[in-house]
């Protein structure tokens, strides 16, 4: 049996998320872009803010390695630009957290001038100042899902018809945390 993950509706709700408090100028820190998850995710994640109107020329892609090295580099080059985002969406969490820490070295506020969004929703997203909005599965959710899966596979085998194929979807959800909010200058 297969347990699939659901990515696309997490991505989805964090641009959402983003839009609809306000956010106009929102980049995005990939993860490196040989890797077709990376390159999926900034897909999506553009596709969704264009469905609120946001030209996706206008959102700017720093690639970074899923690092907390590669979040700091990446904010400072956003930093540098004429028009810096008051959003950005991390492909991991790590860099999300490189953003965090860098930002507050550029004297930046999280979240009142800066929204940070990770992807992973580790244990450190929820422990740290302030806690990090992130795209998550509810780990215990897949548990559940593959226990459930197992004991149908029993059953069956027991019943003699282990021929059938399992599969299940498990969806991503956006943890709202506090490193996001309505930006200042809107």
């Amino acid at each position: 049996g297969t347990i699939a993950v659901d990515f696309d509706t997490g991505i989805r709700a964090a641009a959402t998320h983003l839009a609809k408090l306000g956010h106009r100028r929102i980049s995005h820190v990939s993860g490196p872009l040989n890797l077709q998850t990376a390159r999926v995710r900034r897909d999506i994640f553009i596709e969704e803010l264009s469905a609120h109107d946001i030209n996706p020329d206008q959102v700017a892609v720093v690639e970074g390695n899923f690092r907390i090295d590669g979040g700091r580099k990446a904010l400072t080059q956003l930093l540098s630009l004429p028009k810096p985002p008051t959003a950005v969406f991390a492909g991991n969490d790590l860099a999300a957290l490189g953003i965090l820490w860098a930002a507050r070295g550029h004297g930046l506020r999280i979240p009142e001038d800066l929204s940070v969004v990770g992807f992973d929703n580790i244990h450190l997203a929820a422990e740290v100042n302030p806690p990090l909005t992130t795209v998550g599965l509810h780990r215990h959710q897949i548990g559940s899902t593959a226990m459930q899966m197992l004991l149908d596979i029993m059953s069956e085998f027991q019943q003699s018809q282990s021929d059938t194929v399992h599969h299940k979807q498990v969806e991503c959800q956006l943890v709202i945390r506090q490193s996001t909010s309505r930006p200042q200058d809107s």
